[in-house]
């Protein structure tokens, strides 16, 4: 049996529904009517409002206050100033008793009583009681969550993964946590384990393996274990890792490093660039040009000024004129 579709449709004063052919299923009588959901279409009857199916039957009779469309089968529903979940069947899953509430989205939905957030799922039970001043949505198994001012993440069985007792808390890439306490950065793993205390001035995301921290006015980089292997002593500037190389500044000039830390290309440039496609932008004085991975000079620093390669080409400038040249140097075209 096909089932029909309906579309919501107006007389100029009214709204009800018919099908794609314009037959009328449901009269013109109620003040709005909005596009079905999970089979039920939200409708507004004098300031009120309910669902009815696609026979136009009123399945939740128009007595609520303010209503949304329907997810994971559940709706949220205000009456009275308080918020509450109807299913399907029009059955008042979850009373009318939260201050504020939103959809469901995997199996739970946020709400708020008294000032403070928790979790129900689809039987209406709080799973994560309404303790906690801020709560977001549940990423990667863990929530980022306040409670008495301070941030962490919990998990879904309530357990503090990361404790609620940090200034801020966010994620990085590679499932690696940041927190914050006071004005000094540390990192967790997502399982909890604390990797990092509370010591660095900045920690930044992690590229090709290793993130880029600051201890005062020197950076280093930390791995994914925790491990700084590359102390924050010697570098006064750095640039996160790109094509297995770092550009760092050591005594003023600036050079390239491994992953491991060695000096690949010497400190001798005034200013440098992450590398792409192979080559990187230097500058020395105030002219610019290009490096490959061995510390070649393959593209003299001539120009006045360039951009970084995208795939065989970069643009440069020189007397006021931009070109575009390849690898090797070459001028191929001038715009």
């Amino acid at each position: 049996m096909t089932v029909q579709k309906l579309s919501p449709y107006s007389d100029g004063r009214r709204w009800g529904f018919r099908t794609a052919e314009g037959k009328i299923v449901v009269p013109c009588k109620y003040d709005y009517a909005w596009s079905f959901s999970e089979g039920l279409a939200l409708v507004r009857l004098d300031g009120k409002y309910g669902y009815v199916n696609i026979r136009g039957e009123e399945i939740v009779p128009c007595k609520y206050d303010d209503a949304w469309d329907f997810s994971e089968g559940l709706a949220r529903v205000v009456l009275d100033g308080k918020y509450g979940y109807v299913n399907i069947r029009g059955e008042e899953i979850v009373p009318c008793k939260y201050d504020d509430a939103w959809s469901f989205s995997e199996g739970l939905a946020l709400v708020e009583l008294d000032g403070k957030r928790g979790y129900i799922n689809r039987r209406g039970e709080e799973v994560i009681s309404c303790q906690y001043d801020e709560l977001m949505s549940f990423e990667r198994g863990v929530a980022k969550a306040k409670l008495n001012g301070k941030w962490g993440y919990i998990n879904r069985s309530e357990e503090q993964v990361v404790p609620c007792t940090y200034d801020e808390v966010w994620y990085l890439k590679d499932g690696l946590i940041v927190v914050r306490l006071g004005d000094k950065y540390g990192l967790y793993d997502e399982t909890g384990k604390l990797l990092v205390p509370c010591m660095y001035d900045e920690i930044y995301r992690f590229s090709e393996g290793l993130a880029k921290v600051r201890l005062g006015n020197r950076y280093g980089f930390y791995d994914s274990e925790g491990r700084e292997v590359i102390a924050c002593r010697y570098y006064e500037d750095a640039l996160s890792f790109t094509e297995g190389l770092a550009a760092v500044k050591f005594r003023g000039k600036w050079g390239y490093i491994s992953v491991s830390g060695e000096q690949v290309i010497g400190f001798k440039y005034d200013d440098a660039w992450s590398f792409r496609s192979g080559l990187a932008k230097v500058r020395m004085g105030k002219k610019e040009g290009f490096v490959n991975k061995e510390g070649e000079q393959v593209i003299e620093c001539k120009y006045d000024e360039a951009e970084s390669f995208e795939g065989d080409w970069a643009r440069v400038k020189l007397k006021r004129k931009w070109y575009k040249i390849d690898k090797s140097g070459n001028l191929v075209e001038e715009g």
